[in-house]
């Protein structure tokens, strides 16, 4: 569902915005190739970022990960959520949001405010008297989504054994 202010959102109570500035820009994902039993990297880039700030490098395992196609999905999910500015809100609404639930998935559409449409993912929902029919609702903007393709390709392995011959 989307809420707005003609359709159940009162008012926005506290806006928590984060900066990214010190947020990594290069991510470089490890998994487990079954097949050799050899860890392999994927490497994720945010490049405006990197020109901006210079490199902000992290590193992640997952062991669980068999192929680089799907290595580069998570890749590419975890430089969204790192370079996101992950945005925090308190929201009041009225009672036309009584379904919903932590987890629960909607967006927000607050124009005054710069937000076209914004997907957000209820994290506490409190539920006032029943006489006022406030509802409070703690939510983050929900950038946990995994994409169904990449451009992310696995890095070729150009390591070629020293000859020590004369």
């Amino acid at each position: 569902p989307t809420y707005n202010s003609s359709n159940g959102l009162l008012k926005i109570i506290d806006d928590n915005n984060a900066s990214n500035d010190s947020a990594s820009n290069q991510l470089i994902v490890t998994f487990r190739n079954p097949i050799t039993n050899q860890d392999q990297p994927v490497r994720a880039e945010n490049v405006a970022a990197i020109q901006k700030f210079g490199i902000i490098s992290e590193s992640r395992t997952y062991a669980g990960i068999p192929t680089a196609e799907i290595a580069g999905r998570i890749a590419a999910r975890d430089m969204k959520i790192a370079q996101s500015g992950l945005k925090k809100f308190k929201l009041v609404f009225d009672r036309r949001a009584y379904q919903m639930q932590p987890m629960s998935v909607f967006k927000i559409s607050v124009p005054e405010q710069g937000i076209d449409s914004m997907v957000l993912r209820a994290v506490k929902v409190e539920h006032d008297t029943a006489t006022n029919g406030q509802i409070t609702v703690t939510a983050l903007q929900d950038v946990f989504g995994l994409a169904s393709t990449n451009f992310i390709k696995e890095q070729p392995n150009l390591w070629q054994t020293p000859s020590f011959e004369a």
